[in-house]
């Protein structure tokens, strides 16, 4: 098959040269392929910039300015890690809802071992904490677990 390819093309080169002819086709090939893969590293590299705050579209906020307070800090011990539950660093979870029908979104946040909180929204990014108010227990998430 390759005898027919190369014979009408170059009638006066031995066909069994053909492969010696497209070694050096093959190489710059793997030389295009290797240049090319190079020049799209280097393309991608940029210098660090820090992001334009007016262009986020979040920011972050001190605690003290908003009122929330909340951490999930998770202790593994040998009755509670990540080998007897999958989930166990990924946090209880966050509900947004308007719990006192003011119209103004609420929060909740769950903890995986430590007390829950309700935050309150009082407008302008300005919460309070009401979980003791609320009637959540601190101890909830041991009653549930099996402690006290």
């Amino acid at each position: 098959m390759i005898n027919k390819c190369f014979t009408p093309i170059l009638p006066s080169i031995n066909p069994s040269n053909c492969l010696n002819l497209m070694l050096p086709m093959i190489m710059n090939r793997r030389f295009f392929y290797l240049f090319f893969f190079i020049f799209l590293v280097l393309a991608a590299c940029h210098p660090n910039k820090e992001p334009d705050p007016k262009d986020a579209l979040f920011q972050l906020m001190p605690s003290g300015q908003t009122g929330i307070s909340f951490n999930n800090k998770v202790v593994d011990d040998g009755d509670f890690n990540v080998f007897n539950y999958r989930n166990f660093y990924n946090g209880g979870g966050v509900a947004i809802g308007d719990v006192n029908n003011d119209g103004k979104p609420d929060i909740f946040f769950t903890s995986n071992q430590g007390e829950c909180k309700l935050y309150i929204n009082k407008g302008n990014w300005k919460f309070e904490d009401v979980s003791a108010k609320s009637g959540l227990s601190p101890l909830a998430y041991r009653r549930h677990h099996g402690g006290y």
